[in-house]
């Protein structure tokens, strides 16, 4: 049950008790005492940030929006606000928009490398690839433990039959952060590719008992579970598997999740 929020004395100690409650998961904390603040009369950007941050981990992105466009009037020489607002940009599918925000960002720090990774992101979802690929490389060259920026060229490297590279990218981004997801399916893929069974098959399971991994990339983990079976000669195995992924690529569509 979340706690009442009481009305805030100042700036300080609200902010860090909003930033508590980010960090252990009490999103609806978060929002109520952000507004218990701003009701209050407090005007403090950061009580815009961290409330958006909060709303858009529960998919209120043009609440979001909102609020970090109310940071950005507050503090408008932040470069962090902006590359949030790509973020949520592209969250909303509004990608040139989000291009546009980021650039801003970049405007003001050159060296920030989540701006870059964003107008990547848009740039990929307009399918406009090679501007995407070159926005992630200069993410990874500002920050070579970039994981998900390191995920993304691997991806762009699969897409463009470049294996070696693809794997090459995967790997570096796994050394960074262990078990990441998209690192996984892409490392599962080139296993699979050159018949590394062995290797395959811990991080299909590994995928699969995570709980935390997005319905659409555990479909895709099912289906590379029904080739790694149908490639042991498990056949019956491997069709259960391919249906168990159907049946989720069916509920995705249905329910808009891709």
């Amino acid at each position: 049950m979340n706690q009442r929020a009481l009305p805030p004395r100042s700036a300080q100690p609200i902010l860090i008790e909003i930033d508590c409650a980010l960090r252990t998961g009490q999103l609806d904390r978060v929002v109520a005492l952000a507004q218990a603040a701003l009701d209050a009369g407090i005007r403090n950007p950061a009580l815009h940030n961290l409330r958006a941050r909060a709303l858009r981990q529960v998919g209120r992105l043009e609440e979001a929006l909102a609020d970090l466009r109310q940071s950005q009037k507050l503090d408008p020489r932040a470069a962090s606000t902006p590359a949030d607002i790509a973020a949520c940009l592209n969250e909303l599918g509004r990608f040139n928009q989000a291009i546009a925000a980021a650039k801003e960002a970049i405007a003001r720090d050159p060296d920030l490398p989540q701006p870059w990774y964003q107008i990547g992101l848009g740039h990929q979802m307009l399918r406009q690839l090679d501007a995407a690929r070159n926005a992630y490389l200069e993410a990874i060259r500002l920050d070579p433990n970039f994981a998900d920026a390191l995920v993304r060229l691997a991806g762009l490297a699969e897409l463009a039959g470049n294996d070696e590279e693809a794997r090459a990218f995967a790997l570096r981004a796994e050394r960074v952060q262990p078990g990441h997801p998209g690192a996984t399916t892409v490392l599962v893929n080139s296993d699979l590719a050159a018949g590394r069974l062995t290797s395959a098959e811990p991080r299909i399971e590994a995928l699969l008992a995570n709980p935390s991994v997005a319905p659409v990339l555990r479909a895709i983990t099912l289906s590379q579970l029904g080739d790694l079976r149908d490639a042991q000669g498990r056949t019956h195995e491997a069709y259960q598997a391919y249906c168990r992924a159907g049946a989720m690529w069916k509920n995705a569509y249905a329910h808009n999740i891709l």
